[in-house]
């Protein structure tokens, strides 16, 4: 039995230049820029000077909204039809309902496996384009999705010269989108009075 050819996929919190997913060949699932004025399609129809043009405008800041479980189901049945296996790497389950659409959509394929990077931006960049050198090299889907999970956890080790899920190790992260610039405030505030 012949290996199937494998295809890298990713959300759009990934930030890869176009020039990147094109010499990897990745493909991208956007996430969702909303503002005022309507939702957009991260990277495909808004760009972050738009979102900074938005914010000098209004005021406002833009939120985020996680892709879609039919997006997910829509491109991971087009790969497949192709052949492909799915190997996707997705933003941080802790962040956003992305990852678990991915996963959902994945169940209803025999060929796709869906990784959590627990990261985004140059965390999930490292994943993906390790992934991406992986499938050119032949290796199955299925091992670079377990090679995967194995490597997040040594580039959080590396990079935060940490330990992998060891409480103690992490600093208090807050998602300002979701709070708001006074709600960020209160959360912090009550977090250093716990310290004292």
């Amino acid at each position: 039995m012949s290996v199937k050819k494998v295809k890298i996929t990713t959300d759009s919190t990934v930030d890869f230049t176009p020039e990147i997913v094109e010499k990897y060949d990745i493909t991208v699932m956007p996430l969702y820029i909303v503002t005022d004025e309507g939702e957009y399609r991260d990277t495909l129809d808004i760009t972050p000077d738009d979102v900074y043009a938005y914010y000098d405008k209004c005021g406002k800041t833009a939120t985020s909204s996680a892709c879609n479980l039919d997006a997910y189901s829509q491109k991971f049945k087009e790969l497949t039809d192709e052949g492909y296996a799915v190997v996707h790497i997705g933003l941080s389950s802790e962040l956003s309902s992305s990852f678990n659409n991915a996963r959902m959509a994945a169940m209803e394929f025999e060929d796709v496996y869906v990784v959590d990077s627990l990261n985004l931006s140059t965390g999930i960049g490292l994943l993906v384009l390790k992934a991406a050198e992986m499938a050119s090299e032949g290796m199955e889907a299925k091992e670079i999705a377990e090679k995967g999970d194995k490597k997040r956890r040594a580039y959080h080790d590396y990079y935060a010269n940490s330990g992998w899920g060891v409480a103690e190790s992490y600093d208090l992260c807050i998602n300002s989108s979701r709070l708001g610039i006074e709600g960020s405030v209160e959360i912090i505030h009550r977090f250093i009075e716990s310290r004292k």
